[in-house]
């Protein structure tokens, strides 16, 4: 008896790549169609961040991922503001160390043409984060 992989690839789509004004990709689909690629940006809070250093970018044809690492609020909202701005974010993903007045915070100076999310947890995976994070040190840092 054989298993069915996880993921079925049903079509493939050729697609070419150029890079817009915004720096958002483009996908030109083989029937001609062009689509631009769904912009994402994750913040997370890490007590030793640099986000001008932890940052990186994942990417296909049809989605931008960005990731940045800060140590507060407000390193957030300027990144928000930057890659809004930059390379035209979409959707923001804040981790569960945002309080929900932080969410608001960022909500509101992006306005309504950005989605911003958080990402929460239940209460036993929320244990599971706090003690492996204890574990790595990080309540012992002082935060910026």
């Amino acid at each position: 008896m054989s298993r069915s992989p996880e993921f079925v690839c049903l079509r493939t789509l050729p697609l070419a790549i150029t890079i817009t004004e915004r720096a958002s990709a483009e996908a030109t689909l083989a029937d001609g169609r062009t689509i631009m690629a769904f912009t994402a940006l994750f913040i997370a809070h890490v007590p030793d961040a640099d986000p001008g250093r932890d940052r990186s970018l994942l990417e296909t044809s049809l989605y931008r991922l960005f990731s940045v690492l800060v140590q507060n609020t407000d390193q957030a909202l300027a990144v928000c503001r930057e890659l809004v701005a930059e390379e035209g974010v979409q959707s923001v993903l804040l981790c569960p160390g945002n309080t929900h007045y932080d969410v608001a915070e960022i909500a509101a100076a992006l306005g309504d043409e950005v989605s911003v999310s958080v990402a929460r947890g239940d209460s036993r995976s929320m244990r599971v984060a706090a003690k492996a994070m204890e574990e790595a040190g990080w309540f012992s840092q002082t935060r910026a």
